[in-house]
């Protein structure tokens, strides 16, 4: 099979992409919001160490017993399958930093087709591709220890194939891979579906009620097929909210309602109030300046709404139009997901797939709308914004990641841990919220908590416990406690009377 020029240069892309992308990989999971890619690992160790739990699965994090589930682990699932079949992959976290490539690069190639499907151009789907691959935001992002990509992946090929399955609506095999994509999608993370939620209307309402341009039902459309649409839009859906429902379930059983949907709506939402801050709007609206959008790049709807669009590819949709959806779904998750939003920054890279699509149109719409010597001028102060990024993606967590963890206090802390206690120890860990960092690098049994959870622990034989604060209410209720070690802020003591 002879490769064409397009071929070859999808193959560069990948090879520099994923040069820059490996470097000084095989560090430990303490970089940004390391609490949340330990929890990932954590399970994926308690796979390698107690056998694979789907449905059921442990994070350790109040205990050996501990079943607080979230998502389902699909991530966890490949992160172990590729520390257990990968010769050369020797540690949890590089096996976990691994599965996160693999599946930004499978989200990818989704992009890519799916640029494909919606403007029929290559052009297009290329320079989708090339800004996808080298936002230094994605860069960062692609190497953790995290569900992020893994969502995002399941999230494009529901799009890919629910948008195939429109164009020809008797392939079976299509329907049903759709159907699976998007109930593993909201399975996974169903706050990052939502991204792609108005592409999936649109192309459906397109499909359905609109005939010669004018909105009305389609009668080469049949009504079977109508429900067949309808059922691809709700079933993966609702298949999520049975996944959530079940999770509520575990995690009530297990004594932590305070970690149910219920309990978090106004954490996932935000409450009314909350809508009414400048601060927090500006924020949000900053960090795709920052992120998503870096530099001049946060100026492209208004080069998209100035310029006269001839052609936005798929049947001669309107560009116009197709913009307006590309932005819609760049803001409609942080609308809705509004803390979530404003406290987390890495929910972004939900957002990143449709501010690629949008950059890929944007570049060649501007590539065919200027003269060539604008065109460069242009493309040449877009490339050089696009370093404007916030330090973190350039410091220390990645370019210089062995001098950064070689000091960090809590990896040296966990280290004199290790030195202190024996293998069979249950170690408490207080002052560190429920991150699990701590004890997941102390390579020790037992439970990070604070005190509004230490009831729930099912388990309260400890026979250490790591601290920072004297004052710590918690310490009063484990008896004796001598300290055996400080290391820097934290104390390590042994608990005599259990």
């Amino acid at each position: 099979m002879k490769l064409c020029r397009c071929d070859y240069l999808l193959i560069v892309m990948f090879i520099i992409s994923l040069a820059v992308r490996l470097f000084n990989i095989d560090v430990p999971l303490m970089d940004l919001y390391s609490f949340r890619q330990i929890q990932c690992a954590m399970t994926v160790n308690e796979y390698v160490q107690h056998g694979v739990r789907v449905f059921d699965y442990i994070t350790p994090v109040f205990g050996e017993d501990a079943r607080i589930p979230f998502e389902f682990p699909l991530y966890q699932l490949s992160a172990y399958f590729v520390y257990r079949y990968c010769p050369f992959i020797d540690s949890v976290d590089l096996a976990c930093r691994i599965a996160g490539l693999i599946w930004f690069y499978i989200s990818a190639a989704l992009l890519y087709k799916l640029a494909l499907a919606i403007f029929e151009k290559k052009s297009i789907a290329l320079s989708s591709l090339l800004f996808y691959l080298f936002l230094p935001y994605s860069i960062y992002w692609s190497r953790a220890a995290m569900i992020e990509y893994c969502a995002v992946a399941l999230s494009l090929a529901y799009a890919l194939f629910f948008i195939k399955w429109l164009a020809r609506r008797s392939n079976a095999l299509i329907y049903i891979l759709a159907l699976s994509f998007g109930s593993l999608a909201y399975m996974v993370k169903g706050t990052t579906v939502i991204a792609v939620a108005p592409i999936l209307v649109y192309f459906a309402v397109r499909r359905f009620f609109i005939l010669d341009g004018k909105v009305c039902l389609n009668e080469a459309i049949s009504k079977r097929e109508l429900f067949l649409g309808i059922v691809a839009l709700a079933e993966p859906l609702l298949a999520g909210l049975a996944w959530v429902k079940y999770t509520d379930i575990v995690k009530i059983n297990n004594g932590f309602f305070a970690l149910s949907s219920k309990a978090l709506i106004k954490w996932n939402y935000g409450t009314i109030e909350q809508r009414f801050e400048f601060e927090r709007w500006r924020r949000f609206f900053a960090r795709f300046t920052d992120l998503i959008l870096p530099g001049l790049w946060y100026y492209l709807p208004v080069l998209t709404l100035t310029i006269p669009i001839k052609n936005a590819g798929r049947e001669k949709a309107n560009g116009l139009i197709m913009s307006a959806i590309l932005i819609f779904s760049m803001l409609l998750p942080g609308f809705i997901f509004f803390n979530l939003y404003y406290v987390h920054d890495y929910y972004y890279i939900a957002i990143t797939p449709i501010a690629a699509l949008f950059s890929g149109f944007t570049a060649v719409l501007l590539y065919t709308e200027l003269n060539k010597k604008t065109f460069a001028l242009v493309a040449a102060l877009l490339a050089v914004s696009l370093t404007v990024v916030p330090r973190y993606y350039i410091d220390s967590y990645f370019y210089r990641a062995d001098e950064y963890f070689s000091y960090n206090p809590v990896l040296l802390a966990a280290k004199e841990v290790r030195a202190t206690t024996e293998p069979s120890d249950r170690i408490l860990f207080l002052d560190f919220d429920w991150g699990g960092d701590f004890q997941y690098y102390s390579r020790r049994n037992g439970a990070t908590t604070k005190d509004v959870w230490f009831d729930n622990l099912r388990n309260k034989r400890f026979d250490f416990v790591v601290y920072k604060n004297k004052d710590n209410p918690i310490l009063r209720r484990l008896g004796d406690i001598m300290v055996v070690k400080t290391v820097g802020d934290w104390k390590i003591a042994k608990i005599s009377n259990n």
